[in-house]
């Protein structure tokens, strides 16, 4: 029988182990094959669902912090719109001030350019 791709193993398994094996009627390498994948495959189950679980909780805590931190952002930003609304509408009022401050200093009366007293 050719023994590749395999691997040799000795062990020491309890004498009532080795009993109920031998009454199913398998072999101790069939059963030990057996075995090994089952618990490989229990193994995965039980490894892989809490760390998904664990993840999805990090991932939820991660992104609601993230979410809070650009609620605080756009508080930030609507403050200065807010200022800079306030400040823009100031500017406008002064620019309309200063317009008609020289309207009312020079109402058609300018000097020829040839004059200078």
């Amino acid at each position: 029988m050719a023994r590749e791709n395999q691997k040799h193993l000795n062990l020491y398994i309890p004498n009532d182990l080795y009993t109920r094996v031998a009454q199913t009627g398998l072999t101790i390498t069939t059963a030990v094959i057996l075995g090994l994948e089952k618990l490989l495959d229990n193994s995965e189950d039980i490894n892989t669902q809490p760390k998904e679980n664990k993840t999805n909780s990090e991932l939820v805590t991660s992104q609601q912090a993230r979410i809070e931190s650009l609620e605080e952002q756009l508080k930030v930003k609507d403050t200065q719109i807010e200022k800079l609304t306030d400040t823009m509408q100031a500017q406008a009022v002064q620019v309309q001030t200063m317009i008609q401050q020289r309207a009312i200093e020079a109402p058609g009366a300018k000097k020829p350019w040839w004059r200078f007293w």
